[in-house]
C-alpha cells in the first residue's frame, strides 16, 4: 500500500517539468533494485544449498524454533553474512578433511 502511494505521488510529480528527471531517476532505481533483489535471492538460495551440502553448522541466529541444519537457518545465516554481520563457518562433525575446509572457506569468501 505504501509503495503504491509513493508510485502514485511519483506520477503526479511528473506534471511539473522540473520534476521530470527526478521521476525518471526514481523509476530507474525501482527497476534496478528489483533486478538486484531477484539476483540476490537466487544467490542466497544457491549459497544455502551449498552450505547444506557441505554440512556447515550455522551460528546462533536468534531463532530458537529453527534447528541447526534447517534450510531456513542456512538462509538466515547467508542473509546475515551478505548484509555485513559476518561470522565464520563452523563444522558439524569434529574432524573435517583439508579439502572440505578449503571449499567451505572458499564458499564463505564468495558469499
Amino acid at each position: 500500500m505504501v509503495i503504491s502511494i509513493l508510485l502514485k505521488i511519483n506520477v503526479f510529480l511528473k506534471v511539473d517539468r522540473k520534476f521530470g528527471l527526478l521521476v525518471t531517476l526514481i523509476n530507474t532505481c525501482f527497476v534496478d533494485v528489483a533486478n538486484f533483489a531477484i539476483f540476490l535471492i537466487i544467490w542466497m538460495i544457491g549459497m544455502s544449498v551449498l552450505y547444506s551440502v557441505l554440512g556447515i553448522g550455522t551460528s546462533s541466529t536468534g531463532y530458537a524454533s529453527l534447528t541447526d541444519r534447517s534450510f531456513m537457518n542456512y538462509f538466515l545465516q547467508v542473509w546475515s553474512n551478505s548484509i555485513g554481520n559476518i561470522s565464520s563457518p563452523n563444522f558439524v562433525d569434529s574432524n573435517p578433511s583439508d579439502s572440505r575446509i578449503f571449499f567451505v572457506y572458499l564458499l564463505w569468501f564468495m558469499n
